[in-house]
């Protein structure tokens, strides 16, 4: 069972959460479940201390994972079966654990929150071509265990599940790109609405209750910014002889509409020569922006708009503060390829 609808909206059933707790993730971390109670993880045991004497709990296997909460200590532990969730208590509440396999898996992320237990497992490599990672999450009410692939990281956000995969944030069903490239991870979720990514010494800021990639900055600050542009648009055309034939080579140009207003029209050329559009837009606002590509008829000996279906469309963008977007607009002969990507301040 996916609990990632269509639209990329995570759902879960009847779930409330609370905002992202940070809790104990690895080895050797200890976390508190009550006023009086400390559990520490250490050499795959979980130490409890209350007042001054500690207890040593055995669930079995290997704990590689622990988390404080409901007066007790959630873990996950790993044995020749593979993983297993489980809860424990002082107090007399009643503890359980459920299988979750994953033998060959590694806990990347370990978060519980409302009794419900989330466990983002990374592949080994033999499955990486089937995604990185995937998000677990266990309902021990029910026992139901659900999953999302392709998860590189996630985390709680005004009680719903953000996602951190490829290069983006799905969050409440809104897809929020991200500008930066790499190995990206979730550094920390601040003011249960602001999500830092991660990526080497990079840092991406996302305001995910606007869906707005806001700001970006590294160990030297933030980016230079570009006083002539913020939003570059490439054409491009990809077509195969074979797909759609034009020996003599079509003449192309675009018109850029913003929020209902023509901008600007890229140069008149061959459809497989790039066209470029440099546009100076204020940061910090949405833009709805529109392509319409025009080419020659040859039998009327003038341009005419290209029909429906082989139009771009439109595109809501955020100009972010310090950084331009770039888009790439590939044509196909039936469709397009729309990419983008982040264009820094001192890139001509």
């Amino acid at each position: 069972m996916s609990f990632l609808n269509r639209k990329g909206a995570i759902i879960f059933t009847s779930l409330v959460l609370s905002a992202f707790i940070n809790g104990a993730i690895f080895a050797n971390d200890s976390v508190h479940a009550a006023d009086d109670d400390i559990y520490i993880l250490r050499n795959g045991r979980i130490i409890h201390i209350a007042g001054t004497d500690p207890e040593e709990l055995n669930p079995g296997g290997d704990v590689t994972a622990i988390y404080g909460a409901d007066s007790g200590v959630y873990y996950i532990r790993h044995d020749d079966r593979g993983y297993t969730a489980g809860f424990y208590s002082p107090s007399g509440a009643e503890g359980f654990e459920f299988q979750l396999l994953h033998l060959s898996y590694t806990v990347e992320r370990f978060v519980v929150s409302e009794k419900i237990i989330y466990t983002l497992f990374r592949k080994p490599a033999d499955l990486a071509d089937q995604g990185g990672s995937e998000l677990v999450r266990l309902n021990p009410r029910g026992g139901i265990v659900d999953t999302v692939d392709r998860v590189r990281d996630f985390g709680i956000v005004r009680g719903a599940v953000f996602i951190l995969r490829d290069s983006e944030i799905i969050y409440n069903g809104t897809t929020i790109p991200l500008m930066l490239q790499g190995d990206l991870f979730v550094r920390s979720v601040v003011d249960d609405r602001l999500v830092l990514v991660g990526s080497n010494d990079q840092t991406e800021v996302c305001d995910v209750v606007d869906s707005r990639n806001i700001y970006q900055y590294g160990p030297a600050g933030s980016l230079p910014v570009n006083e002539e542009y913020n939003l570059v648009l490439e054409f491009t055309d990809v077509v195969s002889s074979e797909t759609r034939p034009d020996p003599e080579g079509s003449m192309v140009f675009y018109n850029i509409i913003i929020n209902g207003i023509e901008e600007e029209r890229t140069d008149l050329s061959p459809g497989r020569v790039t066209k470029r559009s440099c546009l100076l837009l204020d940061p910090g606002r949405n833009y709805l922006v529109r392509m319409e590509r025009w080419e020659l008829d040859r039998s009327k000996g003038r341009y005419v708009r290209a029909n429906n279906i082989m139009q771009p469309g439109e595109l809501d963008l955020f100009i972010p503060e310090n950084r331009g977007l770039k888009i790439m607009i590939e044509f196909t002969g039936s469709g397009y390829n729309i990419s983008r990507g982040v264009y820094r301040g001192d890139e001509k």
